[in-house]
């Protein structure tokens, strides 16, 4: 059972839950309860066991292989379901890490090794915010928490569960990365006030975007959002590629790249466009270094493009 299971299953808040509903929200909760008293290894790893037992199951593995088909369409059948189940492994295990935030983040941490910090400490140190762009690699959650808790003042967008229980009890666990959050709803008053105080923010980039301009990934078009370019030109922010990467277990890689910035883009190159196609190479980069870290469940390319795939069978 994964959370995205639980987010497509439960209902819109003041729609009658049925019984099915009932059991999968009894079941996220109860099981979130008990990783909070395991050890964050032994939590992980349960995690981790449990999703891939069970998440092949779940409609929205669908999603997650049909994007996997167009990132990589000559895999074999062999490489193409060792990456989904490393795919579930990956997911269930960050579902079950959401408890253990604070501990995983704080500085200090035995969990996480770092590669890059200077690529935006510098552009604090000079005065510039910074607005992060990663993906939902690896345990993508303690991003924001190992810049926030090192002192960096950061707001980051997240998207609010349907059901009342599940979001209350991932606001709380969220709380422990010590950032701002701001609901994806009304995510663009809370960047805007950030930036234009000198904060920081955060964003996760990798899924589509429906207004968004067709960017190439993986050599095909994907509606893509500009909007950290856009936030970058507005409060002379440098926008910053960042990369979480499993090592195994629960041990982690958080990579800072060279910052992007808009007005370093050649004259006669339209600067949103070209930091957003940048952006989108760094993504691509990354998910062909390591596949089984990425989970995108919701559509990621135009359907035209996902309907000239082939249907395989899941593994």
């Amino acid at each position: 059972m994964s959370l995205s299971v639980i987010e497509r299953s439960v209902p819109i808040e003041g729609a009658r839950p049925t019984v099915k509903h009932r059991l999968i929200v009894a079941f996220g909760l109860s099981f979130w309860s008990l990783c909070e008293i395991l050890p964050v290894t032994w939590a992980s790893a349960l995690g981790g066991f449990t999703m891939n037992m069970f998440g092949r199951y779940a409609r929205r593995m669908r999603k997650v292989q049909t994007n996997l088909d167009i990132a990589f369409p000559s895999l074999s059948s062999a490489e193409r379901n060792r990456i989904l189940r490393g795919m579930r492994r990956n997911f269930g295990r960050t579902w079950a890490e959401m408890p253990h935030l604070r501990e995983i983040c704080r500085p200090g941490s035995p969990w996480i090794e770092v590669q890059g910090a200077q690529n935006y400490e510098r552009e604090i140190a000079a005065g510039r915010p910074v607005v992060f762009v990663s993906a939902h690699l690896g345990n993508w959650e303690i991003v924001a928490g190992y810049v926030a808790h090192r002192g960096t003042p950061l707001t980051v967008v997240y998207s609010p569960n349907r059901n009342s229980l599940i979001r209350d009890r991932l606001y709380r666990y969220r709380q422990g990365l010590q950032c701002g959050l701001a609901p994806k709803q009304s995510a663009a008053r809370s960047l805007f006030k950030a930036l234009s105080l000198g904060k920081s923010v955060g964003l996760l980039v990798d899924t589509r975007s429906s207004e968004g301009p067709l960017i190439p990934l993986f050599g095909r078009a994907a509606q893509t959002t500009t909007l950290p370019a856009r936030l970058a030109r507005r409060f002379g922010a440098s926008v910053v590629p960042t990369r979480c990467q499993r090592l195994g277990g629960t041990r982690f890689r958080i990579t800072f790249d060279e910052p992007l910035r808009p007005e370093d883009v050649p004259s006669g190159t339209e600067p949103e466009i070209a930091v957003t196609t940048s952006i989108n190479t760094h993504i691509e980069n990354w998910i062909r270094i390591q596949p089984a870290d990425w989970y995108c469940v919701g559509r990621r390319w135009p359907r035209a493009t996902a309907s000239s795939r082939n249907s395989q069978p899941t593994c």
